[in-house]
């Protein structure tokens, strides 16, 4: 996916917009989508940025009801979490995660919640708390099935796999790994089905394009016969 792109077409929406209360479901969106491309690109404090902007747009333009409030409130947490997660500011990364697993486990945010968990999972096994970082992944990864989203799914496997590494259950580890190698596998494919496809379209609108041009030239010859 080209993050910078959809970190641009966002700004462009945002610019258009003016201000949340044209339509505040539509800004929360697009900070939703920029943070998550800066999160993705690896970009800490523009990540925290547009998210405390969907904290900040929620405070000031209500205008919800309590549950959409309160699942943004919690995905905001959670992208605040996720930058400091990039930061290495475990200590304060970990209660922004757990509120954001909470509040989308309790809304049935399962993608949402699975995406949090995986970091708290991760910042257990860096800590070498391989219990707490195994229950986490397992959670995640049921959670990642049961909401189709094939990115937390790899990550959860991919966390199952190397902590049964870690502690020496070499054929979990094992099992895990063809999961993992599954997934992503599948992922994969549809990446490049996904860029095929963008290419296919790319060449069908030159040739509408050359078409047209042709058609054009056509008519202006008629035109002073």
């Amino acid at each position: 996916m080209d993050y910078r792109q959809c970190i641009n077409y966002g700004l462009e929406c945002l610019t258009l917009m003016e201000s949340p209360s044209m339509n505040l479901t539509y800004y929360i969106l697009q900070l939703d989508v920029i943070g998550a491309s800066y999160r993705a690109l690896g970009i800490a404090d523009s990540t925290f940025f547009y998210y405390q902007k969907i904290k900040q747009a929620l405070v000031i333009y209500p205008g919800k009801d309590s549950a959409y409030k309160q699942i943004w409130l919690g995905i905001a947490a959670g992208g605040a979490g996720q930058a400091l997660f990039l930061q290495k500011k475990y200590d304060q990364a970990y209660p922004l995660l757990q509120q954001n697993v909470l509040t989308s486990s309790y809304y049935n945010q399962w993608s949402d919640a699975a995406m949090a968990q995986n970091t708290l999972a991760e910042i257990n096994f860096t800590d070498k708390k391989y219990d707490s970082a195994l229950h986490q992944w397992e959670a995640a990864y049921q959670w990642a099935l049961q909401s189709s989203d094939l990115t937390s799914t790899i990550k959860a496997t991919e966390g199952i796999m190397k902590t049964y590494k870690a502690i020496g259950r070499y054929d979990s580890a094992y099992l895990y790994s063809g999961h993992f190698h599954r997934y992503r596998d599948t992922l994969l494919a549809r990446i490049n089905n996904i860029s095929l496809s963008a290419v296919n379209a790319h060449i069908e609108y030159d040739n509408m394009q050359t078409s047209l041009a042709r058609a054009q030239t056509t008519i202006g010859r008629q035109r002073r016969i």
